[in-house]
């Protein structure tokens, strides 16, 4: 926990990692080709800062400089979509719970 909260940003390329830092208010940057995690972002409404793995030094540093002056903006995103993904994880939980009485 800590140490996503001593972080402004988690450059990722991975699931947990992404949905960790945006519960914890760090802002995910995502560096990956995965669907999974690509689908993770967009459903967070995170698409902006999805980085293509084909991009210059240039436009890595001017995506990272825009994100850490939009901090607060996309730290209430990432919260509000972690908040939901959470969300969802809880009530699946309860609906395997309730499949598995049924067996």
């Amino acid at each position: 926990k800590s140490l996503f909260e001593s972080a402004a940003l988690c450059l990722s390329m991975r699931y947990h990692a992404i949905l960790l830092s945006a519960c914890f208010g760090c802002v995910p940057v995502c560096m990956s080709s995965s669907e999974k995690v690509l689908a993770l972002m967009r459903e967070m409404r995170l698409d902006d800062l999805i980085l293509p793995s084909v991009y210059s030094y240039e436009k890595y540093e001017k995506t990272l400089e825009r994100v850490l002056n939009l901090t607060p903006k996309y730290e209430y995103t990432c919260k509000n979509g972690a908040k939901e993904m959470l969300r969802r994880a809880v009530f699946a939980e309860a609906f395997l719970l309730d499949l598995n009485f049924l067996v």
